[in-house]
C-alpha cells in the first residue's frame, strides 16, 4: 500500500482507519428531515450529550444510552450554527427575527436570547469560549432579551459581527464593525478573529476593542471569501475559503501573506457551509468537499493522508475518508474519551460516528 507517510504519528492514525472492519462507521440517530448541524457535548464520566439541528427546524437532544432523540424546540426558522464550550451549548437561526438558545446540558437549564426587531435576521456563524459568545451576522440592528429580561438596543449594525462577554448575564455586547458579511468567526482569550464574504480577516482584542488597522495577511484573499478560522497552537491561524483553500498562518507575522502550510486537495468553488474539524491533540485536520468526500492533512507538513488521490494511486478503499457520500456531509467534530478518538459527522439525515483511533 503506496501511502506517503509522514513522521509525525500520522501513519498510526492511518493504519487504524485501513484496520476498521466494515461498515466503517455507526449510525447513531436519524433526523426526520436533513441535519444541518450537530455538537457533542462532553460531559463527566466520558458521558455525552448530543445536540441535533435538522431543515425541518428542530432542535433535538441525545444522551448516552438514548434509543430516541427528544425534541426540544422548534425554531422559526433554520438552524444556522450549534457551538458548546464545556457543559454551555448554544444555537443559533437564520430567518428575521432570529433566535438565539442557550442551554447547560449538565443541569438541562435553557432560555432564549429573543431580538426585539425583525431587523435582525439570518446569523450565519457562532463561536462560544466559556460563558463568551461571538457570532456573525449582516444584520441592520439588535435587540436581545436577556435570561435577566434587561433589554439592549443598537441601531445601525449593517454587516458586522457581536460579542456577547457573558450569555448568562445582562452586561451588553460589543459590535465589531467589519463592514462585510462575517461568515467565520473564532475566540480566543482576549482576542475575537472575524473572516468576511469581502475576504477580510480582522483580529479584536475585546481588553480593548482595537482591531489590527493594516489589512491582516496582506488581503491574500480579496477576490474570495473567508469560511473558516481557528487558531492551531498560540501562534497558528488555519484559514479556510470559498475558493477551495486552506491554509496554515503564522500569527507571529500578521502582515505576511505567504503560508506556512498549504493543504492542498480540498474542494470548494461556492459553498460557505462546508465542514471542517480539528483533531483535540492538533495534529490533523479534515474538511468536507463539495464533491461529498472527507480528506484528512498532517497540520505538521501538509501532506494529505487519504482521499480520492490516494486511492486512485494505490487501488486501496480506505473506508471513511475515501467514501464519496450520496448527499452532503453537513458538520464533523472529533471527540476524545477513555475509548479513544471518535470522528462524528452528518450526512443527509444520519449522524455517523467512527472509531479512528
Amino acid at each position: 500500500m503506496m501511502i506517503v507517510r509522514p513522521p509525525d504519528g500520522s501513519q498510526i492514525f492511518c493504519s487504524q482507519i485501513v484496520k476498521t472492519p466494515r461498515p466503517p462507521h455507526s449510525k447513531a440517530f436519524y433526523a426526520p428531515g436533513t441535519i444541518n448541524a450537530f455538537n457533542i457535548i462532553q460531559l463527566q464520566d466520558d458521558h455525552t450529550h448530543t445536540v441535533i439541528s435538522d431543515v425541518n427546524c428542530w432542535l433535538y437532544s441525545l444522551s448516552n444510552g438514548d434509543v430516541v432523540a427528544t425534541k426540544e424546540f422548534k425554531m422559526p426558522s433554520r438552524i444556522s450554527s450549534i457551538s458548546s464550550s464545556g457543559t454551555l451549548c448554544v444555537a443559533t437561526t437564520f430567518g428575521s427575527p432570529c433566535k438565539i438558545i442557550v442551554k447547560n446540558a449538565a443541569t438541562a437549564e435553557s432560555f432564549i436570547l429573543s431580538p426585539g426587531t425583525k431587523s435582525v435576521y439570518d446569523v450565519w456563524t457562532s463561536h462560544l469560549m466559556g460563558n463568551s459568545l461571538a457570532l456573525g451576522k449582516p444584520f441592520n440592528c439588535i435587540h436581545l432579551r436577556f435570561k435577566t429580561c434587561m433589554t439592549i438596543f443598537h441601531p445601525g449594525m449593517h454587516r458586522k459581527g457581536v460579542f456577547i462577554p457573558d450569555v448568562n448575564a445582562s452586561a451588553g455586547f460589543h459590535v465589531l464593525d467589519t463592514f462585510s458579511d462575517v461568515l467565520a468567526i473564532y475566540q480566543e482569550p482576549n482576542l475575537v478573529y472575524t473572516g468576511a464574504r469581502s475576504g477580510t480577516i480582522m483580529r479584536w482584542d475585546t481588553r480593548t476593542w482595537s482591531h489590527n488597522q493594516k489589512p491582516f495577511l496582506s488581503n491574500r484573499y480579496k477576490s474570495t471569501s473567508i469560511t473558516h478560522l481557528r487558531t492551531i497552537g498560540q501562534d497558528q491561524l488555519l484559514v479556510g475559503s470559498m475558493d477551495g483553500r486552506l491554509e496554515l498562518f503564522d500569527l507571529r507575522s500578521p502582515l505576511e501573506s505567504t503560508p506556512v502550510t498549504s493543504f492542498l486537495g480540498h474542494v470548494n468553488s461556492y459553498s460557505q457551509k462546508l465542514p471542517f474539524a480539528v483533531d483535540p491533540s492538533e495534529r490533523f485536520i479534515f474538511a468536507a468537499g463539495q464533491d461529498k468526500v472527507i480528506r484528512a492533512w498532517s497540520v505538521l507538513n501538509g501532506q494529505l493522508l487519504y482521499g480520492p488521490d490516494v486511492e486512485a494511486v494505490t487501488g486501496k478503499d480506505v473506508r471513511l475518508l475515501n467514501t464519496r457520500f450520496e448527499e452532503d456531509v453537513s458538520d464533523m467534530q472529533i471527540v476524545e474519551d477513555g475509548c479513544g478518538l471518535h470522528f462524528w459527522y452528518s450526512t443527509g439525515s444520519a449522524l455517523c460516528n467512527q472509531t479512528i483511533l
